[in-house]
């Protein structure tokens, strides 16, 4: 069992990036950290990114920029595409081992549930991403966060 070691909201954000091999848009990006953060409030801790409702869901300004400061660091990469003009955020091979390594230091629960919203995300269209009715985790059939069964230590 590993044992949770709290992690910085750009961590978070770098991990989300590596757990997807196509990368994510800024939308899928904002709306797995913010299902995340509905789901384990506790777990996230008080530093987590504070979100604001938009036309479009949640957003939190932060989110891009940690993501561009991981970029200075060379973890992330961000591309701006051709076709239509839209950021893409992907890891690079050091973002991805670094990510590998604050994975090691997350609870399987919570690391199971980001792996599962980072891929549902990347599977929805930026107009099904902003719909109301997808801006909690029960969406993704989790249950709130109070009714998660209590391991005892």
């Amino acid at each position: 069992m590993r044992t949770r070691v709290p992690v910085s909201r750009d961590d978070w954000t770098l991990v989300s990036i590596a757990s997807s091999r196509r990368g994510l848009s800024p939308a899928q990006l904002q709306k797995s950290l913010y299902l995340l953060g509905q789901a384990f409030p506790t777990e996230l801790g008080p530093d987590f990114y504070k979100f604001r409702s938009i036309n479009a869901g949640h957003f939190s300004q932060q989110i891009y920029t940690d993501a561009e400061a991981l970029a200075k660091q060379g973890l992330v990469l961000i591309e701006v595409s051709e076709k239509d003009g839209w950021q893409h955020y992907s890891a690079t091979t050091a973002g991805i081992i670094k990510a590998r390594v604050l994975e090691t230091r997350l609870s399987s629960l919570v690391l199971q549930r980001l792996r599962r919203v980072v891929d549902w995300a990347r599977n929805r269209s930026i107009d099904q991403l902003g719909r109301g009715h997808l801006d909690s985790p029960g969406s993704l059939g989790w249950p709130p966060p109070d009714s998660r069964p209590v391991r005892q230590r």
